[in-house]
């Protein structure tokens, strides 16, 4: 029992040692070596002590005061840092808690220091760093203002964990560099914070989490390689084609080979595809029975595809949209009209169409260097085609004529893709 009281005692007295702070906010030091950016060295203290001043729990010194005090006892910025220059600081300003900062850079680029110090035992209490630009970076210390002011009055702090496959990755919460992953149980404001990590030769990843009151958010984040932005892949695949807009068209494969190059999301490649339709007839005997004759017809076509990988984050397979348009031939073999089956012959002939049409498809594993993928078409070819119709007659030769034949068909297959 005695040890209970003991340790409730001990966290009392850390607990009141940061809740009901006096906080000193000092001029920051400009190391930028620009001059038109002196003015951040005031006016981004003023920014803190907005944000530090929503929390009852804390005073703030008035920065007049401050600025008065160091000019009056002859402290420079520089040495804010050593123990005794904070002791009489603390002493004169009455103020337990000490934060200081300095910026380097320039105004598209702008590093800043931010560290908040317990005078009596030179604790850091909280440290951050911002890569940022003069546009944001009012923003962005107010935030660490509200932080510093969560932590010192104890209320509305949660913590989050952020690991990432690839480790090593930086992560930014709010604008602000805290870490590289993994980055564990790190103390954010109570709120909505948008996560960012970032490695070199990979996508960014980011996220919107909201953390509760002494709650904990965990994200596992995962960066696909950049080269998925900016790479080249061949690839051979096989379409089944089927539900065609004519009924005498029979269900084959179509076989393609092709090639391309990513930009970003955009992905532009070429194909050459080649396969067979069949296409029977049949017409009646006259004798009660039907006789079934056989025609067919070769695809040969390149074609171009333009294809849009909507997200191209996802780890384990990607959905990607397009369309495509291509040139080739028909090659048909069947037979000439003729009056009687001894002045038919066959006929093989080409002629050249045009095609296109939607796509979808679905790589699976998109970021690897080998993946399969999914493919659903709609080719449409806008010309027709010539068919052999035939009509039996009893009492003499068999009537044959011509119909155009349309060839839009619905292609579903799949096949294997390199990248390099």
């Amino acid at each position: 029992m005695l040890k209970k009281i003991l340790l409730l005692i001990l966290i009392s007295s850390f607990t009141n040692s940061l809740w009901g702070k006096n906080v000193a906010v000092l001029e920051f030091q400009n190391n930028t070596g620009h001059k038109g950016l002196e003015y951040l060295s005031k006016s981004l203290p003023d920014s803190l002590s907005s944000a530090l001043s929503d929390f009852k729990e804390i005073k703030v010194v008035e920065r007049r005061a401050i600025d008065k005090i160091l000019k009056e006892k002859e402290l420079e910025l520089s040495g804010i840092l050593e123990q005794s220059s904070m002791t009489r600081i603390s002493k004169i300003t009455k103020a337990e808690i000490l934060i200081m900062g300095r910026y380097t850079g320039d105004p598209e680029n702008i590093q800043l220091s931010i560290k908040a110090v317990e005078v009596d035992t030179s604790t850091v209490v909280m440290e951050r760093m911002i890569s940022t630009t003069v546009k944001d970076i009012f923003d962005q210390s107010h935030r660490i203002g509200y932080l510093i002011g969560a932590i010192l009055s104890g209320k509305g702090v949660g913590s989050v964990s952020v690991n990432s496959t690839p480790h090593d990755a930086k992560v930014y919460i709010d604008g602000t560099y805290v870490g590289d992953t993994p980055l564990t149980e790190f103390k954010v404001a109570s709120g909505s914070h948008e996560i960012k990590v970032v490695k070199g030769g990979y996508f960014d990843s980011e996220t919107t989490m909201t953390v509760g009151e002494n709650g904990h958010e965990r994200w596992d984040a995962f960066l696909p390689e950049d080269t998925v932005r900016d790479r080249f892949q061949i690839g051979f695949g096989v379409l089944y084609l089927m539900l065609p807009s004519e009924k005498a068209i029979t269900p084959s494969s179509l076989f393609n080979i092709h090639f391309g190059r990513s930009f970003n999301r955009l992905i532009i490649s070429g194909e050459f595809a080649f396969g067979g339709l069949g296409n029977k007839t049949a017409y009646d005997s006259g004798f009660g029975n039907e006789i079934e004759l056989e025609q067919w017809y070769n695809l040969y076509y390149f074609a171009g595809h333009i294809n849009f990988n909507l997200f191209p984050r996802w780890k384990y397979f990607s959905p990607v949209i397009g369309a495509f348009a291509g040139y080739g031939v028909v090659y048909y073999n069947r037979e000439s009209a003729a009056t009687s089956e001894d002045e038919a012959e066959r006929i093989k002939e080409f002629t050249s169409m045009f095609n296109l049409g939607p796509e979808l498809e679905f790589s699976i594993l998109p970021a690897s260097h080998f993946n399969i993928f999914l493919d659903i078409r709609y080719i449409i070819y806008p010309k027709k085609i010539l068919r052999n119709e035939y009509e039996g007659n009893l009492f003499g030769p068999r009537i044959t004529f011509e119909k155009e034949l349309g060839l839009n068909l619905l292609g579903i297959g799949g096949g294997i893709r390199v990248y390099f």
